[in-house]
């Protein structure tokens, strides 16, 4: 394929994505197997079989798989481009299927149109914790009016154009300002999402544990940014400083999530999209990060006070379904 054929804003049809996504792999030079390995080493889930699917089919592939795809073949800083090309078809199919079934019901993320596009950096340097109330959760907050939409569930369903065809996945609203909320596990409600100590005693800074509520700690505030990502912070119950949650992916605390003062537009450990899971009428969410098929989770649904919350694998376990309450309406972080 022409190198001309890989420009990701020359492409107008499907199929033409189609032939530029083979063309990718083709240019990296890795089988299926290598992009599934290089795909799993950054925390993406992209098998074999769907790769193979996507070069073959004919409607548009989902919105992850092909951004994994895209990293997997080494064109992570052009992310934002395929993405953007991706959304401009969506949309497109979203207005044909509109027009041809008015009730269908559309995919967000081809309703809106918006490529996912990761900010530069606005930093760098060491790591810097913040030290916090090793206790619960005390929160006052915020819902305004205008609302953000933050991520959209990975349903399993299959997905034609820019539609879906089982539930249509609910987003949770934050003001574009932001808001400060109240996260609790949903199988232990009476316990909040707050700093804490890791139980081993390998790991000494305060990472996120769950404990009860009443107890006081850092205040939770969910920022969004100008995609469906945004930062979950805490703010220091006397200092006031704010630090951004980070999962951690290294060292003695591998997979747990610390505060960081540090907040870094291209850090994906720190970047969440907020999902509504599981079928049930309860507004339920869990936490993904960023550009990954990973997710925040109390290991085994835990409902004992003090268990850490852990990075684990997106799926159906109770322990990665949280209830987020948005808070009356205050001022937020400076």
């Amino acid at each position: 394929m022409d190198e001309i054929d890989l420009q990701p804003a020359a492409i107008r049809t499907v199929a033409e994505f189609t032939a530029a996504l083979r063309g990718l792999k083709a240019r990296s030079g890795l089988t299926l197997r290598q992009l599934e390995s290089r795909a799993a080493a950054r925390g993406d889930v992209l098998p074999r079989s769907t790769v193979a699917d996507l070069l073959r089919k004919r409607t548009l592939p989902r919105r992850e798989t092909v951004a994994a795809f895209v990293r997997a073949c080494g064109e992570e800083d052009r992310s934002a481009e395929w993405m953007e090309a991706w959304a401009l078809l969506a949309s497109a199919g979203a207005h044909r299927d509109a027009h041809q079934e008015a009730h269908q019901e559309v995919h967000p993320d081809a309703a809106a149109g918006v490529a996912q596009k990761r900010s530069p950096s606005t930093g760098s340097g060491p790591r810097r914790r913040l030290a916090f109330a090793a206790a619960g959760l005390t929160l006052t907050a915020a819902v305004a009016a205008g609302v953000l939409l933050i991520g959209h569930l990975a349903s399993s369903g299959s997905h034609a154009t820019g539609t879906v065809t089982g539930r249509p996945p609910a987003l949770l609203p934050v003001v574009s300002a932001g808001s400060w909320v109240r996260i609790r596990p949903a199988r232990s409600p009476d316990l909040c999402l707050t700093a804490g100590k890791e139980r081993s005693g390998r790991y000494r800074s305060e990472v996120a544990v769950q404990r009860p509520c009443a107890e006081p700690g850092p205040r939770s505030f969910i920022q969004p940014r100008d995609d469906d990502l945004a930062y979950v912070k805490w703010e220091h119950p006397s200092s006031k400083a704010m630090g951004c949650l980070t999962i951690l992916d290294s060292g003695p605390a591998k997979g747990l999530v610390e505060p960081q003062e540090n907040c870094l537009a291209d850090k994906d450990a720190q970047l969440f999209r907020v999902e509504r899971f599981g079928s049930t009428a309860a507004e339920r969410y869990r936490l993904r990060r960023a550009h990954t098929a990973l997710c925040l989770g109390i290991p085994d649904g835990e409902t004992t006070a003090g268990v850490e919350a852990v990075q684990q694998p997106c799926g159906e376990q109770s322990g990665q379904s949280f209830l987020i309450d948005l808070l009356p309406q205050t001022a937020g972080p400076s």
